[in-house]
């Protein structure tokens, strides 16, 4: 979102609409929150936009752990594009619940399994880090990967250049 002076205002995240459109009640996030989420939140953006799965999901899709992440897309030129993870193709809905299905399976990160309880885990030790202001987790520019692609497992980097 910008100003008359083409300055950056604000980001658009959400839209209510009926139509579709961009007709509605728009939602965006002021420059300043968006400035102190991404830049002094040591949050990464990866680009990868996903969906956990839950147990029995991940045992219709085969998946070799109890969870993990469906990436149903990736935005190019993202860190995760370069990773060389793989969005989705394929829409369905399966019990109520749209889904892109295949690309990749994260099953996990840096050793860490992806699964939802885990993931989780992790959200909650890395609060514990914020409160003591330890960085620890986001410190790291490298990331080992291991995601399941066509039956198989394979082990991708992602970097950050921070």
């Amino acid at each position: 979102m910008f100003n008359l002076q083409g300055e950056i205002i604000g980001v658009s995240n959400y839209i209510i609409t009926e139509s579709g459109g961009f007709q509605g009640i728009g939602f965006v996030a002021t420059s300043n929150l968006a400035k102190k989420i991404v830049i002094e939140g040591n949050r990464r953006w990866t680009g990868i936009s996903g969906y956990f799965l839950d147990p029995m999901s991940a045992w219709i899709l085969n998946v070799p752990l109890k969870g993990g992440m469906l990436v149903e897309s990736v935005v190019k030129f993202s860190p995760a594009y370069y990773a060389g993870l793989k969005g989705g193709f394929e829409k369905v809905t399966i019990d109520g619940q749209d889904m892109v299905l295949g690309g990749d399976i994260i099953l996990s990160v840096n050793g860490f399994p992806l699964t939802r309880k885990a993931f989780e885990r992790l959200n909650e030790a890395v609060t514990k880090q914020r409160e003591n202001n330890d960085k620890g987790f986001f410190n790291q520019k490298i990331f080992k990967i291991k995601v399941l692609r066509g039956g198989k497992i394979e082990e991708l980097t992602l970097e950050f250049d921070k």
